[in-house]
């Protein structure tokens, strides 16, 4: 095969994967209506949902024993062994122990809880994380495994503040554009992405907050209930502690300083959500997304992420610096996601 033709094919290739451009609120909430169980779930519901597609329900071997124990035979191998570098070989209390935690998370049983996976040096602790995380990460990225998140797109012309000189800061190409910390997103990528479109700023929610509790909280379940048609998923949603947190949770705060200073501009709240857009949460270790992982020797970062640019034009677009403060903990960055911690 010649390099000509196996550049062909990779670029077909690529080609094919999925675009994971962004949707209105609009059409996000009829993605909601027709498919409601992928859109209200939480990390916990998310790990859940995994854990069932990977091992299955299991087999009883001794459905009519009265001794029996009721472990029951799972299949772990597409959860640990393939498409692995290192296989863990789960045992059969293990695997029990395992699939009957995460149906204590669709059961709400989460709350404040740490989970500590012990045992001696070489028993696959790691490698039972790391094959863990990989198989989370690669499920997010199936149709079955997406979650959403909220960006925002404002109109500068919306909200009255528009003026072409907001754009780039005045010092830009005199000072040095430095975040707080280098594992912030590449600032020239950013300016580049705002100057495309100069009558919108855009703002990612670096919490990835569900995009369904931009409704008000008192407004939310009338809401859902006028456009979910399955009445036996409303049911569940409306009953289950599992789905509390669709009813109680909020936006983070800088979502919700953006969301009340719109309020406070506007003469339309609708006009809000015609700014809200939705994408997919696209989970990466690699980049501490939705999966972060911390051994005792990483630098702990005492100061929170911010960025300098965003923050400039945020200043300049509401004519306040202290209306929206665009600055969060790394801890951030895996909310509604994982944390672990290896030693």
């Amino acid at each position: 095969m010649s390099a000509e033709t196996a550049l062909q094919i990779l670029k077909e290739k690529l080609n094919e994967k999925e675009v994971h451009s962004s949707i209105s609120f609009d059409d996000f909430i009829k993605l909601a209506s027709k498919n409601p169980n992928n859109i209200f779930r939480n990390i916990f519901q998310l790990f859940s949902d995994m854990i069932q597609v990977y091992i299955g329900e299991g087999i009883d071997e001794y459905p009519d024993d009265p001794d029996s124990i009721n472990y029951i035979k799972y299949d772990c191998k597409y959860l640990f062994v393939e498409g692995t570098d290192t296989p863990f070989l789960a045992d059969r209390p293990f695997a029990n122990r395992l699939v009957n935690l995460a149906k204590s998370f669709r059961e709400g049983g989460q709350r404040n809880t740490i989970y500590i996976f012990e045992g001696p040096t070489g028993s696959g602790k790691s490698t039972f994380l790391n094959n863990l995380l990989l198989k989370l990460e690669e499920f997010t990225n199936t149709d079955q495994g997406f979650t959403y998140e909220i960006i925002w797109k404002i109109d500068r012309k919306e909200v009255g503040n528009y003026r072409r000189r907001d754009i780039i800061p005045d010092n830009f190409y005199t000072n040095n554009l430095i975040f707080s910390n280098d594992d912030n997103p590449n600032q020239i990528d950013d300016l580049h992405k705002f100057m495309s479109d100069s009558s919108t700023l855009e703002i990612p929610c670096p919490s990835h907050d569900n995009p369904i509790l931009a409704i008000p909280k008192q407004f939310r379940k009338e809401f859902i209930d006028n456009f979910i048609e399955d009445d036996k998923f409303k049911e569940k949603l409306f009953n289950r502690k599992e789905y509390e947190w669709v009813f109680k949770n909020e936006l983070c705060t800088i979502c919700n300083s953006i969301y009340q200073t719109l309020l406070d501009k506007m003469s339309s709240p609708a006009g809000i959500f015609k700014m809200i857009y939705v994408r997919k949460y696209q989970f990466n270790r690699k980049l501490g997304e939705g999966i972060s992982v911390y051994n005792p020797g990483d630098r702990i970062l005492k100061q929170p992420l911010t960025n300098p640019i965003l923050q400039k034009m945020l200043n300049n677009l509401f004519r306040d610096s202290n209306t929206v403060q665009y600055f969060f903990s790394e801890l951030a960055k895996t909310n509604n996601g994982i944390y672990s911690i290896m030693d």
